[in-house]
């Protein structure tokens, strides 16, 4: 319920890789919405999160993230592990919780003895059930490692419910506006090298166009994420301001898409008859 977008770009002088995400401030169900949540979580000094889906979800991997990461500065030898940690534990406590609500026994005591104690059947059933679990969130971790952006998007794939972890391109999406706004962002063919300001734009425009989706609000948020400086850990960060979203709006009004004020005329040598031979029955 929600729309969050990450993308690399360059700032152009001095040329310096950077990252730049954009997301709403919507948070709704089928019965009321409300455009008050901020979606953006520090992790550490070296990464940032934007998140999806159930706020307080989103917290307590938030707070799982934090620790782990805690006076920790990834490599490039240990960033996927690093990352996936604490969403294996994120995964490990909701089973854990839901056996003890539901048998008074911890994961690793069913995983060890609960054919013995509740039979094969029962066995089964708690799995298929810790399996099929909805984890209602979704995340995009931004950050640098060694000097290099990366996005990583923590999303369900197709139709198994659980969170994977995936390395994102040039940009990657989260939320139920995602369909519109990547169609929007690919059209302008943006990359790792575009400038940084065409990459807010670009990133506006397709954030505006996840707005056809209901649950995608109106508000928006844009960060620029850049590299700590030369024997520095701590990542640097700037954020677009009112009068840069009133820039921005500006640019929408002229350069995006707007409906035509009268539909021309196909000219007469635009189509011909054409004739099928149908196949006989």
């Amino acid at each position: 319920m929600t729309l969050c977008i990450g993308a690399l770009a360059n700032v152009p002088s001095p040329l310096t890789p950077c990252i730049v995400l954009c997301f709403d401030y919507k948070i709704a169900n089928d019965e009321w919405g409300s455009e008050s949540q901020y979606k953006f979580h520090t992790l550490s000094h070296q990464f940032v999160a934007l998140f999806g889906g159930a706020p307080g979800k989103a917290k307590e991997l938030s707070m799982l993230y934090q620790a782990r990461l805690k006076n920790t500065t990834l490599t490039l030898d240990n960033v996927v592990d690093g990352l996936a940690e604490p969403l294996a534990n994120f995964k490990r406590q909701k089973a854990d919780f839901y056996l003890k609500m539901t048998l008074c026994v911890s994961y690793q005591e069913f995983l060890g003895k609960g054919t013995k104690w509740f039979g094969k059947a029962m066995y089964e059933q708690r799995l298929a059930a810790i399996d099929n679990h909805q984890p209602k969130v979704e995340m995009i971790i931004a950050g640098f490692v060694e000097g290099q952006p990366y996005l990583f998007r923590l999303a369900t794939a197709g139709e198994v419910n659980h969170l994977d972890l995936g390395v994102g391109g040039n940009s990657c999406m989260i939320g139920s506006g995602t369909l519109a706004a990547n169609v929007s962002l690919h059209a302008r063919n943006h990359n790792s090298n575009t400038a940084l300001s065409e990459t807010m734009y670009y990133l506006y425009e397709a954030k505006k166009a996840g707005e056809a989706s209901p649950w995608v609000g109106e508000k928006t948020r844009m960060h620029v994420l850049l590299p700590p400086e030369p024997g520095e850990t701590q990542i640097r960060g700037q954020y677009l301001t009112d009068a840069g979203e009133r820039f921005l709006q500006r640019l929408h009004r002229r350069y995006g898409p707007k409906p035509m004020k009268a539909w021309p005329v196909i000219p007469p040598d635009a189509l011909k008859t054409a004739h099928f031979k149908w196949p006989s029955s």
